[in-house]
């Protein structure tokens, strides 16, 4: 089979039902952030709301962060009224309804008296768009074989060039129309048709597929009688893991001012969840565990040992199956390798974004100069590139993909050290945007590719949730520590986006060592 028929294959994927209707989906998953984002933030700001308390209002985005809590629930619990959309699709069908409601209701308030309450139902949709991630994701994973890394990079370069279709495209209708008379509720009011709009589009959306049953997966486990004190431990152990991200991200309450600020807060507040999770494989192993069934053992309800048992049995099956199945299908040795690479493989493309916008200001381009060609020109870039990305991803496969992206991805921080070098250049700057957005599109897409196609599909919500959030890991607190970096290097930025472009060597020597190891190999 010659090149020429081979491209054209792989472009003719993204013509194909199933990857359309991720595209779709992509779409949906972008627009709750058209209407808690920049729309909210312009409301906001001007109805007189300070600087501060907007900012403190971003803290809904924190939502999107932690997901993974709940994940599991996705994977387990079915929706009643929703059901007979299918396993995923019904958590969609939910989560949309529950945008468009709350959407609506943000249009009959008015920010000038009722930004409280505003921002309130926004942490609504969030929460429900971050819920919707998780489904989406799942989606998309069980409707494309994991020995398909075609079909895999097409999806991710669907799902991506959607988002980015709606957060720019649909996102800036409302900044248009605000300066052509129109009010912000009436802009709500028309972002609330839109979803209406996307939401019975998702519902021509074809099922994900046969249901997987939880009860055919050899590893649901029911808990032995006795061990009550290993149980209420392990009861205990989970719930931390669950309320010390919670705690952290209200602001820590109880604590003092000067510890919740310290710049190791955050550090510490990840190491003790890693240090729960770590204690809860302990435990496990102490645990006597019974063959799986779909339902809990027969006992007599009223007893209080029958009734943690039960629910102890749910927690392990519900929360910590997805995660020994992963360490199981891929070995510890790999398995810790794979975590390794995913936390390491966009950290330097995450230490360069947390710092683009103060190189911009350092360096002396104007603030039009910055939203005209590092926002605007990174939108439409990234929405289009995606797609194309994605064929280059399905041509080379899944390999050669992340290493060439990431390679790409690094190497186009140099051009950033030129204008270090160089000065204000508006050429050098579109150009530097333009590789930069295409590289990013290219490495999200073979790294969302590589992830998608780790998951199996009884566990595939739990499990994607819980390897992206490693990836949100390395680029959110580790790339904290960019602003201290650069301050280390008494401001040399050249030298900073020099080493930023080494720090994607490590993932991927990390990724050629396990290669061959892997099922997805190929």
């Amino acid at each position: 089979m010659n090149t020429n028929l081979k491209i054209t294959q792989a472009c003719a994927i993204f013509f194909e039902k199933r990857i359309l209707s991720i595209y779709l989906l992509g779409i949906a998953q972008g627009l709750p952030w058209v209407i808690i984002g920049s729309s909210l933030t312009v409301w906001l700001k001007e109805a007189g709301m300070s600087r501060t308390n907007i900012g403190f209002a971003g803290l809904i985005y924190s939502v999107y962060a932690i997901n993974y809590l709940w994940a599991p629930l996705v994977d387990r619990v079915r929706l009643p009224l929703f059901s007979r959309f299918g396993r995923r699709k019904s958590w969609i069908i939910f989560c949309q309804t529950i945008i468009v409601f709350f959407c609506f209701l943000i249009s009959l308030l008015d920010a000038g008296t009722d930004a409280k309450l505003i921002v309130l139902l926004a942490l609504v949709i969030a929460s429900a768009s971050a819920t919707q991630d998780v489904a989406i994701d799942a989606y998309r994973i069980d409707r494309i074989d994991p020995k398909d890394s075609a079909g895999m990079s097409a999806a991710a370069g669907a799902v991506t060039s959607g988002w980015w279709s709606a957060f720019a495209g649909i996102g800036a209708i409302p900044l248009i129309l605000s300066d052509h008379g129109w009010t912000w509720p009436s802009l709500y009011l028309l972002l609330a048709a839109i979803s209406v709009a996307v939401s019975l589009a998702v519902l021509c959306v074809k099922d994900e597929g046969k249901p997987i049953s939880i009860a055919a997966n050899p590893l649901g486990t029911q808990i032995a009688g006795g061990q009550m004190q290993i149980k209420l431990i392990f009861i205990a152990v989970v719930l931390l893991t669950w309320v010390v991200p919670f705690w952290a991200l209200l602001g820590a309450p109880g604590l003092a001012p000067s510890l919740e600020s310290h710049p190791l807060f955050t550090a510490i507040v990840v190491g003790i969840v890693l240090l729960l999770i770590a204690f809860l494989i302990y435990l496990l192993t102490r645990l006597t565990l019974l063959p799986n069934s779909d339902t809990f053992p027969n006992s007599n309800a009223a007893e209080l040992s029958s009734l943690i048992d039960n629910f102890l049995s749910f927690l392990i099956r519900t929360f910590i199956d997805p995660l020994r199945d992963f360490f199981m299908r891929q070995g510890v040795q790999i398995a810790l390798g794979i975590l390794a690479f995913i936390l390491l493989f966009k950290i330097g493309e995450a230490f360069l974004g947390r710092m683009s916008i103060v190189f911009y200001k350092d360096i002396g381009f104007t603030n039009s100069e910055i939203a005209k060609y590092s926002k605007m020109l990174t939108w439409i870039i990234t929405a289009f590139g995606a797609v194309v990305c994605g064929i280059l991803n399905a041509r080379l496969g899944l390999f050669k993909g992340l290493i060439i992206s990431g390679i790409a991805m690094a190497a186009s921080n140099l051009l950033l050290a030129l204008i270090a070098v160089a000065g204000p250049k508006v050429n050098l700057l579109i150009v530097a945007v333009a590789v930069d957005s295409f590289t990013a599109a290219w490495g999200t897409v073979a790294f969302v590719s590589f992830v998608s196609s780790l998951c199996n599909k009884t566990f595939s919500a739990t499990q994607y949730a819980l390897l992206v959030s490693l990836s949100n890991l390395g680029r959110t607190t580790i790339a904290s520590y960019s602003g201290f970096a650069i301050d280390m290097l008494d401001g040399n930025w050249a030298i900073f986006f020099i080493a930023t472009t080494l720090m994607v060597i490590p993932s991927l020597i990390i990724l050629k060592r396990i290669w061959p190891k892997l099922s997805i190999n190929n």
